[in-house]
């Protein structure tokens, strides 16, 4: 009997997760970035990182310098560093 459930369970668990797609659930990490490269027409700017958010319905970050400056662009023009 334990065994039909516990097969019950798996099953469940696994329709659950499989239809999740791309979505991250569960633990989530924080990562911290220190510089980045941020490219602003045909020139590459390089800032300090005082804060970064990312969007889950695409692919846009926005990032916070020190000096309170805020650059919102895809990330296909940024690049964060460690």
């Amino acid at each position: 009997m334990k065994k039909v459930i516990l097969i019950a369970i798996l099953a469940i668990a696994l329709i659950v997760l499989s239809s999740c797609g791309n979505r991250q659930y569960g633990i989530d990490t924080n990562q911290t970035f220190k510089t980045a490269y941020i490219r602003l027409g045909d020139k590459w700017e390089v800032v300090s990182v005082k804060s970064w958010r990312d969007f889950s319905e695409g692919d846009e970050v926005q990032i916070i310098t020190d000096k309170g400056k805020v650059y919102l662009s895809h990330y296909s023009n940024m690049v964060l560093v460690n």
